[in-house]
């Protein structure tokens, strides 16, 4: 008991597939002849955790109703639900995923026009993390540098990291200990006129939060143009407004 409250939920899955992790390696010492280094065999455990998480993921996403991501989008609220831009400019969702024991990010963006088709999506990771919030914060970071790299002017920003949000949109100046990034993060979102940047309700961020999953076991950071990732694309398609579920092949 007093290993599992320290530990938390995330660090004793960790510790539980380590442990396994390490028999396998043994028998494949003992048996294979084969060796695996500790940082091989820590990154195969943090994947195995990814693969079951993704593999459980919540009702809401459509895997333990039956129903599709199209599909689910009836039975929510839909003041929650992904809104396309209006006119000209993009939406830009963010997200991190952080896993708090080796104090790794996964990073998640989609930039998406008015008809709700992805033009980018970023799946990267960080490494010496140490909170949430901070992970939020580089999440929202590389979301600013990767339109400023595209010449984006015109953009709505949108994350559902609450607290990081804020922070930022508060104008007094932060000085705690995270108050750095979020005045670099004040800096970056002034320096366009059109750029806005609002919280958004974990619905109307699940492409994004998909990304940051999948990108934890990462060793570098993938951009895909235009396509997108496959497993995010049913998502892409539930977001649209006038995408129903009858149409859902059309729509991927």
């Amino acid at each position: 008991m007093e290993f599992s409250s320290k530990l938390g939920e995330g660090g004793l899955e960790l510790v539980s597939v380590i442990c396994y992790r390490l028999w396998l390696r043994r028998n494949d010492l003992i048996f294979r002849n084969l060796f695996c280094g500790p940082k091989h065999f820590i990154k195969a455990a943090c994947t195995d955790i990814i693969d079951f998480s993704m593999a459980i993921v919540e009702p809401r996403e459509g895997r333990d109703t039956g129903l599709s991501p199209v599909e689910e989008r009836e039975g929510r609220d839909t003041d929650c639900l992904w809104k396309p831009p209006s006119g000209a400019r993009l939406k830009v969702n963010f997200d991190a995923s952080f896993l708090k024991p080796v104090q790794k990010v996964g990073l998640g963006i989609v930039i998406r026009d008015s008809k709700g088709d992805p033009m980018v999506m970023v799946a990267g990771q960080r490494d010496s993390v140490n909170s949430a919030y901070l992970a939020e914060g580089d999440a929202l970071s590389r979301a600013f540098s990767l339109c400023a790299d595209l010449g984006v002017d015109e953009a709505d920003f949108e994350g559902d990291a609450k607290m990081v949000i804020d922070a930022i949109l508060d104008p007094t100046p932060d000085s705690s200990w995270s108050g750095q990034l979020v005045e670099d993060l004040k800096k970056g979102l002034s320096s366009k006129t059109n750029w806005k940047l609002t919280h958004v309700r974990r619905d109307g961020n699940r492409v994004t939060h998909v990304l940051a999953k999948l990108a934890l076991p990462l060793d570098c950071e993938f951009v895909w143009m235009e396509d997108g990732l496959y497993v995010a694309m049913p998502y892409i398609a539930s977001d649209k407004p006038d995408c129903m579920p009858t149409a859902f092949t059309d729509c991927v």
